[in-house]
């Protein structure tokens, strides 16, 4: 597995390296609005809060939010280390058991917002496409999209034959079936816990969507809001499915191929593309480092 991931952040930086070999960051600095720039940032904090309520939502006991939200912010600084699916599950897992819940209920918690996330979000993104594809603003079948999300499928899938992931994924499984099915149907039958749960996934997919929006506009472009949101979508189901840190190089593949399908110049697509993921996943590595050591020195992670 860290070989694999190795060999793909390797991969990965020289995809990035390879986009940004014809930018000016002197120049992108001047041309960018900055107005829409704060927007972005604003975004990217709201994101953090529905990552909060998301997981708060799929525990029955009582988490300070505090605590939540800052192991959050400190997976701006833990994704480097592991692909965004591992490293998401490993902080909230470590977080709940950090604060005394058995380890099997933890786990149980983690997986059963997983579940949670999916059946929130394929609703939205089907909603979105049929939007975006009635008005004809989008067509995410292009030919590089394609490839891309091809790709991150046979890269999950070539993870998925390594015996210690294998047995993982085994393990994860059993304990959602055993544990995580009836946290999960607790969580539906108490109508706060779900509308949290419900609400903060919401608000971490329209935080990011409207993020990519306003990055868009900070350099001057313009795009239909559905088509972007079902862009942004693919995008981080790309960056979950790929074995490189925060997606690192799919990511930005994937998002600059949608956009430019949008009507965008293919200039202005990478160019947005770069400042959303500068805001998203550059930005947040030093706060997240700052949370990470000092709740690990406080015993919080």
């Amino acid at each position: 597995m860290r070989l694999l991931t190795g060999f793909g952040t390797v991969l990965a930086v020289y995809l990035v390296g390879t986009q940004l070999s014809d930018v000016s960051f002197g120049q992108l600095w001047a041309e960018t609005d900055l107005r829409w720039l704060l927007v972005a940032v604003a975004m990217m904090l709201g994101n953090y809060l529905g990552m909060t309520f998301g997981i708060l939502g799929f525990v029955p006991e009582r988490i300070p939010f505090r605590h939540a939200f800052g192991a959050q912010v400190a997976l701006g600084f833990v994704r480097l280390l592991a692909p965004a699916a591992v490293s998401n599950m490993a902080i909230n897992i470590r977080l709940l058991t950090k604060a005394e819940l058995a380890a099997p209920l933890a786990t149980a918690s983690v997986a059963a917002h997983q579940a949670g996330q999916w059946a929130v979000v394929f609703p939205l993104f089907a909603v979105l496409a049929v939007i975006s594809g009635s008005s004809g603003t989008a067509d995410l079948a292009s030919g590089t999209t394609l490839i891309v999300a091809v790709g991150a499928l046979a890269a999950a899938a070539l993870v998925a034959f390594i015996p210690a992931v294998r047995r993982w994924l085994r393990t994860l499984w059993s304990d959602f079936t055993g544990q995580g099915l009836p946290r999960l149907l607790d969580v539906l039958s108490d109508p706060r816990k779900l509308a949290t749960a419900v609400g903060g996934i919401l608000l971490q997919a329209v935080s990011m969507m409207a993020c990519l929006y306003a990055c868009l506009k900070a350099v001057g472009g313009n795009a239909s809001v559905a088509g972007l949101a079902v862009v942004q979508l693919v995008g981080n189901t790309v960056g979950t499915a790929v074995p490189t840190p925060g997606g690192l190089g799919a990511v930005e593949a994937a998002l600059a191929a949608g956009v430019s399908t949008l009507g965008v110049q293919a200039t202005t697509a990478v160019t947005a593309v770069l400042v959303f993921r500068i805001v998203t996943f550059w930005l947040p590595i030093l706060p997240g480092w700052v949370f990470w050591t000092q709740m690990q020195r406080r015993g919080l992670l």
